[in-house]
């Protein structure tokens, strides 16, 4: 009874481990790779538009506000004249005033930007997402409990997609110095008991009629 007792409890651990999944398996954000990829944001825009009060798209501001590294970059045609250079001025200081810097240049070839036109871009990051295509893994026999080589795609695959600024996975960007100032100001004023928030607007601000 004794050996028996023992080769059951043998039997017993024999089975656990094989259920228990491979120590070595690789986590899906291994496997399945979401790869930040810097790319150029683009557009064109007519000389027409660009002194005027809403020269940029809405969407094209917002991406840079979003997902933008380093300045807006303004082109003008290599044969830039006057009314070009107005644009390229006027733009630059409709960024300035968005608090997004700007520089300006010429094209170097003629080809490159039309007479009629400036060209804008930035640098983004965009994320390049798994396909979910590794279909080599077998869904049935396993006797090493190793997970599918699709295992965890799709959902890597959402967040890559759920990104709003794919550029952060290679690091958080820098964070402007702090306002020393505004600080002591802040904290002097909570220590004497003095309100710290901003009033409300007048906008915002009513009369409420109590009845007794």
């Amino acid at each position: 009874m004794r050996i028996v007792t023992t080769l059951g409890a043998a039997s017993i651990v024999m089975v656990l481990a094989a259920c228990a999944p491979p120590s070595a398996a690789p986590e899906p954000a291994q496997t399945h790779v979401i790869r930040p990829q810097l790319e150029t944001f683009q557009v064109t825009v007519p000389l027409a538009r660009a002194t005027t009060a809403q020269p940029l798209p809405a969407q094209f501001v917002e991406e840079y506000y979003r997902r933008g590294r380093g300045p807006m970059t303004v082109v003008l045609p290599s044969a830039a004249d006057g009314r070009a250079m107005d644009a390229g001025q006027h733009l630059a200081g409709w960024l300035k005033d968005r608090l997004i810097p700007a520089s300006v240049g010429r094209a170097v070839n003629a080809e490159d930007v039309g007479d009629g036109s400036v060209e804008v871009f930035f640098k983004a990051y965009v994320a390049v997402v798994p396909e979910c295509e590794d279909w080599r893994g077998t869904a049935g026999h396993n006797p090493d409990n190793l997970p599918h080589s699709n295992f965890g795609c799709a959902t890597q695959r959402n967040i890559g997609m759920m990104l709003s600024d794919p550029g952060e996975l290679l690091g958080a960007p820098a964070t402007g110095a702090p306002d020393t100032a505004r600080m002591v100001d802040t904290m002097g004023r909570y220590r004497a008991g003095e309100s710290i928030g901003a009033p409300p607007p007048s906008t915002e601000q009513t009369t409420i009629q109590i009845e007794r």
